[in-house]
């Protein structure tokens, strides 16, 4: 067909005017508008760097371009960085890219991607959208059935974004994508906001079912429900989500039934990292949240978040179980809602009215207003999730106070009960005190107790000791009823818990937990080895073990039991009954290894991981004055200092051995050098533990060696020999003792074992 209208038309209609959208394009300027009629169109468009607009007269159900899978379908490639292009109501579909963006590829500019279904497309990265360089936004789009080229180590199955430039991906929904990494999204740029959007049902075979990001993300009001990654092993991460920094709040994240790996994978160097208000709901075999990766990880900030598990971790790796901390909780979050949307908070979540404001969106991934008072006690707060519920037009509210000083008492279970006496609904007192139910018009009783660490004595409404004798509250249709006041007596007393090495020193980022009735307190020592609670009278069982784990992980004992029925303190020594390094099994020095990481003298060699010892390894001189600080608990400073361990991660121990005179340099009679990169001798090894043991081992029988006689450290091997720390080093005969041989770390594990076990 010939064209019918001119090429300087502000409206150019498809097939009116032009059979094909791309000579609609080729003829369109800066400015124009082409609408395009209901139909197939197969065919592939460029938009040729102008800033036009391309819509469907009838929407995406109706209007689709085909690409026919012989290249990307859609191209947007820009030199402007400000260029504004419009892509609005089509199916995208059949395209393919051996490298970015098999259905729409975005080069730079700004252009709009709008209400378009993108679907069925294959690439390198971004099988659906790919966006690179660009600031796009990414808008009520519909991207699904994408996925990356099969056995390719390959990112973003439904969208990816690369290079500079601020993407927004807004209100989409993103779901049955696949990819090697990142099913749903893939970000490998800075500066991209992730918002409102539904990603749901997405597959990685490697890592982030749902969304990866490479770079600090802001991901916020979001359901990130179902995703997957496929290969079932423990050590693969991030089902739904891996994450390397920027903000992640109000999310509603929830785990798939069958996945194993880690539902939110956190690895940041960002101190400032943020992960507030959102639900985390892992699955049957899933670890909620774990901590780990980068060369310097750090745990982000946890404020107000619902973190559940129900029968697993809720934070392994660097993350400390923040339960009962800056407002996180664990409870089950009780979601539900319309068929199409069943992760909302239902009345009587615990996520309502539970959030934080810092850094809060004005609204929720559904463009209601934030926030409102969805416990119907007055006060509107912020929820916890991607949905603020609704204020419930049937409400019982009330204030819980300490009846012997009149102060408000946050974190109390309130529970709500009908007239035979079955649990209605439970909520739990805010930092005011007050509470409020939502609940079917009728008459119910409402029952106050201990949900937390509070030590509230149970007691039913109006103080009554049981169910019968409590007073019946009227509930009616379409009212706030503020009747159910109450004076609890609290039964709280402070615990506080010790832990320490087996030689006596203080453990600290230690998992401590005490658990009676279902209960649980959980807390992490300090420096000084240090973790204290509030808790009623009971009988307690005490865990201890590795931080983010389980408390019962590695450690011996692994479980005590505590009675408390006051003020009370306790102390607990601790060793590793069998390390779990995964290089020493066939060391002859796997005992002493043992030991050594028991006492708390050694993590391991390949930070932040430590699963490996390094039996075979040289000592440095840094890392021996790490083993000596920690097994001795040294303490100081060495005013002189040294010139050469500014830049050493073992300066502050090297400080401390020189305070405590057990090295005095490398270069003497200078000294002003430590030399913490180079290898620790025999030699240097029964000096510095000579100086450290000083009289506290007494010598036996006089032992010689043939070989030490020039050596400078004559006094201190023959000292060694005698308290029994060494044989020798050329068994059966151990004649000589090789002063100028390296130390292993293997051989420096048996030294200080011998030493202090005798």
């Amino acid at each position: 067909m010939l064209p019918t209208g001119t090429a300087a038309a502000d409206t150019i209609a498809v097939p009116g005017d032009y059979s094909t959208i791309q000579q609609a394009i080729d003829a369109a300027i800066d400015g124009d508008t082409i609408v395009v009629a209901a139909g197939v169109y197969s065919e592939r468009i460029d938009f040729l760097g102008k800033e036009i607009t391309v819509e469907s007269s009838s929407g995406s159900l109706v209007t689709a371009i085909d690409g026919g899978g012989i290249g990307p379908v859609v191209t947007m490639a820009f030199d402007d960085d400000s260029t504004a292009a419009v892509l609005r109501g089509f199916t995208i579909q059949n395209g393919t890219n051996d490298s970015w963006g098999g259905g729409i590829f975005i080069d730079e500019g700004a252009p709009l991607v709008e209400s378009n279904i993108v679907q069925n497309n294959t690439a390198w990265d971004g099988a659906g959208i790919a966006a690179i360089k660009s600031s796009a936004v990414i808008k009520d789009n519909i991207v699904r059935d994408n996925s990356t080229f099969d056995g390719q180590v390959n990112e973003g199955g439904g969208i990816y974004v690369g290079g500079v430039g601020r993407v927004e991906v807004l209100s989409n929904t993103i779901r049955d994508n696949f990819a090697a990494d990142g099913g749903g999204i893939s970000v490998y740029a800075s500066d991209v906001l992730i918002s409102g959007n539904s990603i749901i049902d997405n597959q990685a075979t490697s890592e982030a079912g749902g969304i990866l990001t490479q770079r600090p993300t802001t991901i916020v009001n979001n359901y990130i429900i179902g995703n997957e990654v496929l290969v079932d092993l423990a050590s693969k991460r991030g089902t739904a989500i891996v994450w390397q920094g920027g903000d992640l709040i109000n999310n509603t994240i929830v785990g798939n039934p069958v996945s194993r790996s880690s539902l939110l994978y956190v690895a940041t160097s960002d101190e400032e990292a943020r992960i507030a208000n959102n639900v985390v709901y892992a699955s049957t075999l899933q670890d909620a949240i774990e901590c780990g990766g980068l060369n310097k990880p750090v745990a982000p900030i946890f404020e107000h978040n619902n973190v559940y598990a129900p029968y697993t971790d809720l934070y392994i790796g660097l993350c400390q179980d923040m339960t009962g901390i800056d407002g996180n909780i664990s409870l089950h979050p009780g979601l539900g809602g319309p068929a199409d949307i069943e992760y909302n908070n239902r009345p009587n979540s615990p996520q309502i009215d539970a959030g934080t404001s810092v850094g809060a969106p004005a609204t929720d991934a559904e463009g209601d207003p934030r926030p409102v008072d969805g416990n119907g006690d007055g006060i509107a707060s912020w929820d916890i999730g991607a949905d603020e519920a609704e204020t419930p037009s049937t409400v019982v509210t009330g204030r819980v106070i300490d009846q012997a000083t009149g102060n408000p008492v946050a974190d109390t279970c309130v529970s709500a009960h009908d007239t035979l006496g079955y649990h209605d609904a439970r909520v739990v007192t805010s930092a005011s005190g007050t509470y409020g139910i939502a609940l079917e018009p009728g008459t119910t009783r409402i029952l106050f107790y201990d949900c937390r660490s509070v030590g509230v004595v149970e007691e039913w409404f109006e103080d009554a000791t049981d169910f019968d004798g409590a007073t019946p509250v009227s509930v009616v249709e379409g009212e706030t009823t503020h009747v159910a006041d109450a004076a609890v007596t609290l039964n709280s007393h402070p615990i506080t818990i010790h832990t320490e090495s087996l030689l006596g020193n203080p453990l600290g980022q230690i998992c401590v937990r005490m658990s009676t009735g279902g209960l649980n307190w959980a807390g992490t020592t300090d420096g000084s080895g240090v973790v204290a609670f509030e808790a009623p009278s009971a009988t307690y069982a005490l865990s201890v073990g590795i931080p983010g784990a389980t408390c019962r992980t590695g450690y011996e004992p692994e479980q005590m039991d505590i009675t408390v029925g006051g003020p009370h303190q306790v102390t607990v020594q601790l060793g590793l009954e069998r390390s779990t390094f995964s290089d020493t099994a066939d060391s002859i020095f796997v005992d002493s290894i043992d030991w050594l990481a028991g006492a708390g003298v050694t993590k391991g060699c390949n930070p932040p991981v430590n699963d490996r010892f390094c039996p075979d390894e040289v000592v440095t001189r840094g890392q021996m004055a790490a083993f000596l600080v920690r097994a001795f608990g040294l303490s100081g400073s060495y005013a002189p200092g040294f010139i050469d361990d500014d830049d050493s991660v073992f300066e502050a121990d090297i400080e401390k051995l020189a305070a405590a005179g057990v090295t005095k340099g490398c270069n003497p009679p200078v000294n002003d050098r430590f030399c913490p990169g180079d290898p620790v001798s025999r030699g240097q090894m029964a000096a510095f533990l000579h100086r450290a043991f000083g009289s506290d081992l007494t010598p036996g029988a006089p032992v010689t060696f043939t070989d030490d006689d020039t050596s400078i450290f004559e006094a201190s091997i023959e000292w060694l020999g005698a308290v029994g720390v060494t044989s020798g080093c050329n068994p059966p005969a151990n004649t000589r003792f090789c002063p100028d041989a390296p130390v292993t770390r293997g051989q420096m594990a048996a030294f200080l074992a011998r030493a202090f076990n005798g």
